[in-house]
């Protein structure tokens, strides 16, 4: 099975409340080290055991009354902004039910990196998120570029493991939070024009929100007057008149 089909099985399984409320959690070990259930007033999303597997699974009730058409474009305008295109990139969209997979990977202070696939859902005012597995990298005494998956963790036996799952969890509910700060408070334009959205392709009329789902941040913007240009490297410049997309140059 693909990690899309995976990922959107969990979501209509509704697993993630099943999961929230399996006993056997990481929960009943996180109580037990006094680890705090929020730092810095984030609320901190930790991982839950099932069949001997660690993952992560949970939701967040949204401090917004939009719908969940305006509620999904702005956290997945949200998480295009803030892709790194080197390392991260949307895997899959699904507009209809307001589903999308991003593939991440997200550095720490102490040079850390956590790579994962990140499923969302926004539905009803309620954000959901689920995350499979995490592969860290970091170095060791032997290897400087150190690779294990967190599946492959032993967090009663190993405080170097318990590290990484703190420190994952905090810079993931970090980003989460901003995530669904951003379904209430984005200055962004809604899309008008589903179904060209849905086509995946930049085409005349389009806003820059519905440019923004279609083909990602540009490498550069330039304004001038009325006119806005948006360049993607060598490939095409977007020119956009009052906010409006009047003409697409392909090189």
């Amino acid at each position: 099975m693909t990690l899309r089909k995976i990922l959107l099985s969990f979501f209509i399984a509704t697993a993630l409340i099943a999961v929230a409320k399996d006993d056997n959690t990481l929960e009943k070990w996180a109580n037990n080290q006094q680890t705090p259930d929020y730092i810095d007033g984030v609320r901190i999303f930790r991982p839950v055991i099932k069949n001997g597997k660690m993952t992560f699974g949970d939701f967040i009730v949204l401090s917004t009354h939009e719908s969940n058409d305006v509620a999904f474009t702005r956290a997945l305008a949200y998480t295009i902004n803030e892709m790194d295109p080197e390392t991260e990139s949307i895997e899959t969209v699904d507009y209809d039910l307001h589903r999308f997979v991003v593939n991440r990977a997200i550095s720490s202070d102490d040079g850390n990196i956590y790579e994962f696939a990140e499923a969302v859902e926004v539905d009803n005012g309620v954000l959901a998120f689920m995350i499979p597995d995490i592969v860290v990298r970091y170095k060791d005494k032997l290897i400087f570029n150190k690779k294990t998956s967190f599946h492959k963790f032993n967090l009663e036996k190993k405080e170097q493991h318990r590290k990484f799952v703190e420190q994952f969890s905090l810079l993931n509910s970090r980003y989460l939070e901003q995530m669904a700060n951003a379904t209430a408070y984005s200055n962004i334009e809604n899309v008008k024009n589903w179904e060209a959205v849905k086509k995946g392709k930049a085409t005349k009329g389009m806003n820059y929100t519905e440019v923004l789902l279609t083909e990602g941040k540009p490498d550069n913007i330039t304004e001038s007057d009325n006119i806005t240009k948006w360049m993607y490297g060598s490939t095409f410049i977007i020119i956009f008149t009052n906010g409006i997309v009047e003409r697409i140059v392909n090189f």
